[in-house]
């Protein structure tokens, strides 16, 4: 979690291009968020850039939602929205 609260952050779930469309993202998402709901998290974040909008939309048709907070990655200069929802 972070800083000992109930809320976790999903840093990271890449898949190939191969896999894109079959079912695979969704399945490995909902392990991820149903294992941090048995584990008593109640909020998780997650950061997505900006500019990729499929896997916004592919986030916002699970539920979760833009929630104001956004940053530039020091590294590729982008700007990253901060996505959560409510276990």
């Amino acid at each position: 979690g972070l800083s000992g609260s109930r809320v976790a952050e999903l840093y990271c779930i890449y898949l190939g291009g191969g896999t894109i469309g079959t079912g695979v993202g969704r399945r490995l998402f909902a392990h991820a968020i149903d294992h941090l709901r048995s584990r008593g998290y109640e909020r998780v974040l997650l950061w997505v850039l900006e500019r990729n909008g499929r896997a916004r939309r592919f986030y916002e048709a699970a539920g979760w939602r833009h929630d104001g907070a956004s940053r530039i990655d020091p590294g590729d200069g982008c700007r990253d929205l901060q996505y959560s929802v409510d276990l």
